[in-house]
């Protein structure tokens, strides 16, 4: 089951890849004019970078998931893990409803919201096991949600932007960490 943590390692490279590469297919995008989603929108030629990218890192996400719900015991951590695996299915419906589509901003919005719900959890339960880890992860999570929610940005693409960084960092840590046997 270790193993299969390098899917957390994966996931933000296939994620923050193809939104890369849909920032540089359309020339057109501004970090303080436009939504993440923006790039995978209906109306936009080439939307499927975006939206494909998207789905595939929810695809590569899931046997992370596996990974954390068997490694959670306890109560805390265990619902941390369900509550994770529904943002995943947020994220794979992001890039099936695309913006323009009438269930777009919910299955955004789901996504990090249910993201923060899910790590916190996990990373309150992390804590318990591990103190260092849990409360950089903790910090992490809630660094990210402050720097996206608080200032007032000039479009959504910076916060979006921060906060799935933000998630990525904490993927990728709990990834090293189970492998490495640290938690």
């Amino acid at each position: 089951m270790r193993k299969l943590s390098i899917f957390g390692l994966i996931v933000p490279f296939i994620a923050f890849g193809s939104i890369g590469l849909a920032i540089y297919t359309h020339p057109w995008f501004s970090f303080d004019k436009n939504a993440l989603s923006d790039l995978g929108a209906i109306w936009v030629p080439d939307n499927y970078i975006f939206n494909v990218g998207l789905i595939i890192s929810g695809l590569m996400a899931i046997p992370f998931f596996l990974v954390l719900f068997y490694h959670f015991k306890d109560f805390i951590g265990k619902i941390g893990s369900i509550v994770f695996l529904m943002a995943i299915v947020s994220l794979i419906s992001i890039g099936l409803f695309p913006e323009g589509t009438s269930i777009h901003y919910f299955v955004s919005v789901s996504f990090f919201m249910l993201s923060l719900v899910a790590l916190l959890m996990m990373g309150a339960s992390l804590t318990l096991r591990n103190r260092k880890i849990g409360i950089f992860l903790l910090f992490d999570i809630l660094l990210s949600a402050a720097l996206s929610l608080i200032p007032k940005w000039p479009a959504i693409a910076i916060p979006e932007t921060i906060g799935s960084f933000g998630i990525c960092v904490w993927v990728a840590t709990v990834s090293i960490c189970i492998i490495k046997e640290k938690i």
